[in-house]
């Protein structure tokens, strides 16, 4: 039988010939494999990694050729790789595509990890096509499933996709907060990396250059040599007025918009406009949206020219709880696509309510209070209910533990304003006794 598994060691290491040997040629190599359509895209992956993309698509190819399609494992594990490699290429939709089939065989086989990692990559590969509503859908669609033991290990990576989808709607702070809550949950190095490289990015779009080059470059160094580490140089590079070797088209068009500002910085319009020009086209909708973050001023003098930058609304800084009918929530003026448990939104209602005298507890409870009136004496539940509220808004700090003397308090973020929506019809809380209840009869 073929190793795979000593295939895929030896394509990490970047030996690459020694790789395809492990698995033998392709006229004998599938027959002696138990699934041959996991030869396919292990060949497929190892000549992609090695620079050989015309046979990287023809390994590909043949593997979806012999695809047993009621081995649902194999099928969500071959378009997703095949999702991959199509964005590389800059074919979104056509990943889009490869990934809708993985998320569908994920699906009729109950694989709730597959389905969870295809969630990101449909996600990413929307906010490459510029569609950033349907990256929000994606990105949220399973943000409560990962907290599910199944789950767990997909909640950072989801987190990042949430944290890309508000840089690119313009929430930078948001964008920060949710990335450093990806970090801290992260499973695997690599994982932490991707989170420290979204967080740096809206760190610089925060106007904090030092702090975003210090988090990169721990990016950088926890990816090490692969697409990740690479990826983080192009910037780090660009950030030190330095022009990179670059072999992708996003990041020729990082590279471009950058010289653009720096031509634009130099009093050379017309370079600066060729540039803006070659940039806008050369990439993809996301880098345009991350170029406007960036370089501000090349975003406000680009408004002049037929290649202006995209534009966004200032965040609201607005967290609206809907407690009537279908419960929802809203953050910053759009509304999140994902429930919201009925002992999440009985415990933001209840905290959003609560006001001592506009004292240092103002919008707080003691938390024995909240399990008595809001969660129905359920303790369990509030530890739950308010990981669940972080998860859902994004940020760490949204609903925080304190301490009053000895007595341990929940208290909401003074950096949201908080507002109820008892509009509609429909019960309020799911009928659920709550003192908030009686304020919206």
């Amino acid at each position: 039988m073929v190793d795979l598994a000593e295939a895929f060691r030896a394509m990490q290491r970047r030996e690459f010939a020694l790789a395809l040997t492990a698995l033998g040629e392709p006229d004998a190599g599938p027959e002696r494999c138990a699934v041959p359509s996991e030869w396919w895209r292990m060949r497929a992956l190892i000549l992609n990694a090695a620079g050989q993309l015309d046979g990287a698509q023809e390994a590909f190819e043949s593997g979806l050729a012999v695809l047993d399609r009621e081995n649902r494992t194999a099928t969500a594990r071959l378009h997703a790789s095949y999702g991959g490699f199509l964005i590389n290429q800059g074919r979104w939709w056509e990943a889009i595509e490869a990934f809708g089939h993985c998320r569908e065989a994920a699906k009729q086989s109950r694989d709730t990890p597959a389905g969870l990692s295809v969630t990101y990559n449909l996600a990413w590969a929307h906010l490459l096509t510029g569609d950033v509503e349907r990256a929000a859908g994606e990105a949220e669609r399973d943000i409560l499933a990962v907290g599910r033991p199944s789950g767990q290990s997909f909640g950072a990576l989801i987190l990042c996709a949430r944290s890309l989808v508000a840089l690119v709607r313009g929430d930078a702070a948001l964008a920060r907060s949710t990335a450093r809550l990806a970090a801290r949950l992260a499973p695997t190095p690599e994982v932490k990396a991707r989170a420290l490289y979204v967080g740096a990015l809206a760190t610089m779009s925060l106007g904090e250059p030092e702090a975003a080059r210090e988090e990169l470059q721990a990016s950088q160094a926890t990816y090490g040599a692969g697409d990740g580490g690479r990826r983080a140089g192009v910037l780090l590079a660009l950030w030190s007025g330095r022009v990179p070797d670059v072999d992708t088209a996003d990041d020729q068009a990082k590279v471009l918009l950058y010289q653009a500002a720096w031509a634009l910085h130099g009093g050379d319009d017309g370079a600066a406009r060729e540039l803006l020009r070659r940039g806008v086209t050369t990439g993809s909708a996301y880098v345009a949206a991350l170029g406007s973050r960036l370089l501000p001023e090349l975003r406000e003098w680009s408004a002049g020219t037929p290649f202006p930058l995209p534009v966004w609304r200032p965040p609201s800084r607005v967290i609206e709880v809907k407690v009537r009918g279908v419960l929802g929530l809203t953050v910053n003026g759009h509304r999140v696509q994902s429930r919201l448990p009925v002992g999440t939104a009985s415990l933001l209602a209840a905290l959003v309510e609560a006001d001592v005298g506009g004292s240092a507890e103002r919008r707080a409870l003691p938390a024995a209070r909240i399990v008595r009136d809001a969660l129905g004496g359920r303790a369990r539940a509030l530890s739950r209910a308010a990981h669940q509220a972080r998860m859902l808004i994004g940020d760490e700090e949204a609903v925080q533990d304190v301490r009053v003397g000895a007595v341990p308090w929940v208290r909401l973020s003074d950096r949201w304003t908080w507002q109820v929506n008892a509009r509609g019809h429909g019960r309020v809380l799911g009928g659920r006794e709550c003192p908030v209840a009686d304020l919206y009869p």
